[in-house]
């Protein structure tokens, strides 16, 4: 089930959630914007003419990115995607494709283990780190969808991988302009600003308070077992 989903659900879970701790968010909404208008604007992806982005890949690479930053879990989704492979779309991708992108991605798995700390990673690495890293972000999305569709849906751009590629091939075909969008975007989250002080807050590097001043926000149904792969944190104002 979608965040979207849920927040239109006015009974789910989450839609309680919110009620209870937002009671009244027309107020908290004026005051963000008026306080975004101190910050640089929003970046947006440049893909060239004839080329749309894809926001929803673009949107699950960040959240991978934000969440190695942060310190939290981002495997468990990806070892399913990978496990999940085995389920053709009738039989789309072709068998030799599916041993391929199994392989690659438990490479993957054993590169991004190396990111993993309790104390998170730097917004914005050095050019060349970042550059792997929004790489190796973006194909963990593609693991991420399998594992979300139950298996192969067409358009996951893992089908189209060589017979026999490397995860260096597979990572080599992201198109430059999600590297790039996600580069500037971590490194707007790494200048003074709303994100700044949200990474203060969070459990892992609380400068104001103690980890009960972030508060996660409840798995719905259908989401156990995603292990940390979706759900939001609230900040609690400092004292």
């Amino acid at each position: 089930m979608s965040l979207t989903s849920c927040l239109k659900n006015p009974t789910s879970t989450l839609s309680h959630f919110l009620t209870e701790h937002l009671p009244s968010v027309d107020g908290l909404i004026s005051d963000y914007r008026s306080r975004l208008a101190r910050y640089p604007a929003p970046v947006s992806p440049v893909t060239g003419a004839g080329r749309r982005p894809e926001y929803r890949m673009l949107g699950h690479t960040i959240d991978h990115r934000l969440r190695i930053s942060l310190g939290a879990p981002t495997g468990q989704p990806i070892k399913e995607g990978v496990v999940r492979a085995v389920l053709d779309d009738a039989g789309w991708p072709d068998p030799d494709v599916i041993s391929t992108v199994r392989a690659a991605g438990s490479v993957l798995l054993k590169e991004l283990k190396q990111y993993r700390s309790s104390d998170g990673q730097p917004l914005a690495l050095d050019s060349e780190a970042e550059d792997r890293l929004a790489r190796l972000c973006h194909v963990a999305s593609s693991f991420e969808a399998l594992f979300r569709h139950a298996g192969w849906v067409r358009g996951n751009s893992l089908g189209s991988s060589r017979p026999g590629a490397t995860l260096e091939e597979i990572i080599d075909a992201v198109p430059p302009y999600v590297v790039h969008d996600i580069r500037q975007q971590m490194a707007s989250a790494a200048h003074p600003g709303p994100s700044g002080a949200a990474r203060s807050a969070s459990p892992h590097h609380s400068a104001r308070g103690p980890p009960s001043a972030a508060t996660a926000c409840p798995a719905d149904a259908g989401w156990d077992g995603l292990n940390g792969s979706r759900g939001e944190l609230l900040y609690s104002r400092g004292p």
